[in-house]
């Protein structure tokens, strides 16, 4: 990879470990990638977009498996996987859980 401009890196940044179970890669400026890809003329390059980073993805896959939870008493609010028994440490009620609606987007909702 190295000699086609693109360095190994378990981050996608300069630094990261170069060996490792879940790796990807950064380009390296002025390499033989860069230096290639600056050529290709426009008209052949599609117009790629992204709505995001890897990272925003991963919360929102998280958000959507977690539950809202508040103390009837206090208003206390916690998060957790649905289903679960929560006491209030404060005011010792239970907790109940909170009607959230699915958006589909991965938000919060509620």
């Amino acid at each position: 990879m190295v000699d086609v401009g693109l360095h190994p890196s378990h981050t996608g940044q300069p630094g990261g470990n170069v060996v490792g179970q879940n790796m990807t890669h950064f380009i390296i400026d002025d390499g033989p990638f860069d230096r290639a890809f600056k050529k290709m003329p426009e008209d052949i390059l599609l117009p790629w977009t992204s709505s995001g980073s890897l990272e925003e993805a991963k919360k929102k896959r998280v958000a959507k498996r977690k539950t809202a939870y508040s103390c009837g008493s206090c208003g206390a609010r916690v998060w957790g996987k649905a289903g679960l028994v929560i006491v209030c440490g404060t005011c010792e009620q239970p907790f109940e859980q909170e009607a959230v609606e699915d958006d589909g987007e991965g938000g919060e909702g509620a």
